[in-house]
């Protein structure tokens, strides 16, 4: 997008916060997820409900991504914990009692049910690190070349979400058309699990709240992965760009 080879994308708040310390002005237009989904999954008869109750097995995660150099701030897991490139299945986790994966709410453990697993869901963001999730993005300069096109994009964005809160089957059935091994029980259940994370309770779908950003800049730098001042959090969205005006 930076390039100028496409003129949308979707990404995590930290992803457009790290992309833009790195020289891309990229800019968020609407945040499709208000909570992170991101979770950790475990098997439920393994009794853990804190991820400081790792003592051993593996530990299924993306190293590189801003929430597991969170995690492995916060948590100091013992050498019997074995952290281990994710694989991007259920599988691995489904034979091994013991393991923990990284997950998004709305699939992996639903993935893992329908196979019959009983699994646990400890959501990151309730222990302390939540980016916007599935924002829109787009560049500085279609912003300013062509915002006419940017504010259409944003107001379909809006109308797809809440058309999909409302009532997810059409989506569902286009997503199932793509991807035959996704059942319909499972694209339901995903539906829902997404529901609380786009509109939370008392909250505006594709709301923006600048101090959710800089605090998620603090954090970033605070684990490293941005130098102080390499970034102005408040000049990585828009506001007011194909949204309604406030009554």
């Amino acid at each position: 997008m930076a390039a100028g080879r496409v003129d949308f994308g979707v990404a995590d708040a930290s992803e457009i916060l790290l992309a833009r310390a790195q020289g891309a002005p990229v800019v968020a237009l609407v945040p499709g997820l208000q909570k992170s989904p991101r979770c950790m999954m475990v098997h439920e008869a393994s009794g853990i409900t804190d991820l400081k109750d790792l003592q051993a097995g593996s530990v299924q995660l993306s190293v590189r991504e801003p929430f597991a150099s969170f995690l492995r701030a916060e948590y100091r897991w013992p050498e019997a914990v074995q952290v281990v490139p994710y694989s991007g299945s259920v599988a691995p986790f489904l034979l091994d009692p013991k393991a923990v994966q990284q997950a998004y709410v709305f699939s992996e453990p639903i993935i893992a049910e329908s196979q019959g697993a009983k699994v646990r869901c400890i959501l990151v963001a309730d222990l302390g690190f939540n980016p916007y999730a599935s924002v829109l993005v787009t560049s500085e300069s279609l912003l300013a070349s062509r915002p006419e096109l940017v504010a259409r994009v944003v107001a379909a964005t809006l109308r797809g979400w809440e058309q999909y809160l409302r009532d997810p089957s059409a989506a569902n059935a286009e997503i199932r058309a793509r991807n035959t091994e996704l059942s319909p029980e499972i694209l339901a259940k995903g539906a829902t699990a997404l529901k609380p994370l786009a509109a939370p309770e008392g909250g505006t779908i594709g709301a923006i709240d600048p101090a959710r950003w800089k605090t998620l800049a603090d954090q970033l730098v605070d684990l490293g992965l941005l130098k102080p001042g390499a970034v102005d959090p408040a000049a990585a969205y828009n506001l007011e760009i194909g949204r309604k005006p406030a009554k």
